[in-house]
């Protein structure tokens, strides 16, 4: 008798707790895929930013130097 019950205790309790550490190791292992995509996107966004912001800057630069020249050609204009 006291064997039948523990048998119909392990043959109960065994599946559940199995299926509970599962199901814990299993969302763990989803939130940490997700924070990895989470990552991988912003590094992918940091990189296409520096990109950015040296494309910017040499647009700037190239603003300048038009600005600076057509300040010379004004000032050649002017003194025709």
């Amino acid at each position: 008798m006291e064997t039948q019950t523990i048998s119909i205790i392990t043959d109960c309790l065994v599946p559940l707790i199995t299926a509970a550490a599962g199901w814990l190791v299993g969302k763990r292992k989803r939130r940490n895929d997700f924070l990895k995509n989470m990552q991988d996107s912003i590094d992918l966004l940091s990189v296409e930013n520096k990109r950015l912001l040296k494309d910017l800057t040499a647009v700037n630069n190239e603003v300048v130097a038009r600005r600076k020249e057509n300040g010379e050609l004004k000032y050649s204009v002017h003194q025709l």
